[in-house]
């Protein structure tokens, strides 16, 4: 976890990878733990996460668990890969203007 800035402008805090937390887990009660962990900083302007998450392997080990982060995100953005083209889909914001954009590159 990245300290909040003194400045007091918003700290920016990537994180990837989050979805092998989920592998790892022996318990429900220990994933909703971590979702809980991760709610409670939902709101909190001091600070912009972007959770980086394999989408395939999240689904695979605890398929429940995307759709609760999902829940979580004020925003999603599904990025889908295919071939030499990306394109980024914002399937959920609490901002509706951007709520359905698709962007090809």
């Amino acid at each position: 976890m990245i300290p909040f800035s003194r400045g007091g402008g918003a700290i920016v805090n990537p994180a990837l990878g989050i979805e092998k937390l989920f592998l790892i887990f022996n318990s429900r009660r220990e994933i909703l733990t971590t979702l809980n962990a991760i709610l409670s900083y939902t709101g909190d302007e001091r600070r912009i996460a972007f959770f980086f998450v394999n989408e395939e392997l999240i689904n695979r080990s605890n398929p429940w668990v995307l759709p609760c982060l999902e829940e979580i995100a004020t925003t999603v953005v599904r990025v889908i890969r295919k071939e030499r083209e990306f394109r980024f889909s914002i399937v959920k914001s609490i901002n509706n203007e951007v709520e359905g954009v698709e962007i090809k590159t």
